[in-house]
């Protein structure tokens, strides 16, 4: 990863995810909903990866890989609680309990829907980065050099 077209990729899309995402970052503080069988955890994740993403933004131009690899643990901590508020119905069909209202399988959050489509971007940038290499192939002409000395 060479490029810096890719670097400034990597590190653009963390901070258009942390953009997006800012509205998630204290959406349960003061609500009984912090400390939820549900909502706690993933509240807590969304937390973490939020940092994550910020951590992985400084270090793009850096360590390119690094960033890519926390980019990735980023954006896939923080995707719970974005897709909790989008899909709602699922979640409470998947983690069985008590709930107050039963939502909807899917609904349309004008601030959610944003973040969700950032962090899958991030996703497939993260993959892509990952996969690419920084190392020349070994071509047939490499292999019938003589070595030096």
């Amino acid at each position: 990863m060479r490029s810096p077209t890719r670097k400034l990729l990597l590190s653009g899309i963390c901070l258009v995810s942390l953009v997006t995402g800012w509205t998630f970052l204290f959406i349960f503080t003061g609500t009984e909903a912090e400390g939820g069988r549900v909502t706690g955890p993933i509240g807590l994740l969304f937390n973490l990866g939020f940092l994550v993403l910020l951590v992985a933004a400084l270090l793009a131009f850096f360590y390119p890989r690094i960033a890519g690899v926390a980019c990735l643990i980023g954006s896939l901590l923080c995707l719970p609680l974005v897709l909790y508020f989008v899909m709602p119905g699922i979640f409470q069909r998947a983690l069985r309990g008590e709930w107050r209202t039963i939502g909807p399988d899917f609904r349309w959050e004008s601030h959610a829907i944003p973040a969700l489509v950032a962090l899958l971007i991030a996703i497939l940038i993260a993959v892509r980065n990952l996969g690419a290499s920084t190392f020349r192939p070994v071509t047939s002409s490499d292999l019938s050099r003589k070595p030096a000395g």
